[in-house]
């Protein structure tokens, strides 16, 4: 992945996330202190957001930095994994790990596969 596409990927991410959170490009902007033209150009990939300015995405969709990035292993997935169950009791969590080893084991070779 080159710069520019990074830059598309990341800025793509921070849309979604504002998305997901039903905000306006107004209210994030005014929210993280940008002109709104600014957030536009995040979010088309036109212009790369600092570190600075990333910093202040994550604290107002209140997820990690790395979910702005592309995966460049499993590990970011985790990060991900976790954000979406942040807000489960603890026995839904476990719920959840149990189902997904299944998959992974079965996606893996790992266990017989009954189809």
């Amino acid at each position: 992945m080159n710069e520019n596409e990074l830059i598309k990927a990341v800025g793509g991410r921070i849309a979604q996330m504002r998305r997901k959170r039903k905000m306006t490009q107004e209210q994030v902007s005014e929210a993280v202190g940008l002109e709104m033209e600014s957030v536009s150009r995040i979010e088309n990939g036109v212009t790369a957001p600092t570190l600075k300015r990333l910093y202040q995405f994550a604290t107002l969709f209140q997820c990690p930095l790395t979910n702005f990035f592309p995966p460049v292993n499993n590990y970011n997935y985790a990060f991900q994994f976790a954000d979406i169950i942040k807000n489960l009791r603890k026995d839904e969590c476990e719920s959840i790990l149990v189902i997904v080893s299944e998959i992974a084991n079965l996606l893996s070779g790992k266990t017989k596969k009954n189809f």
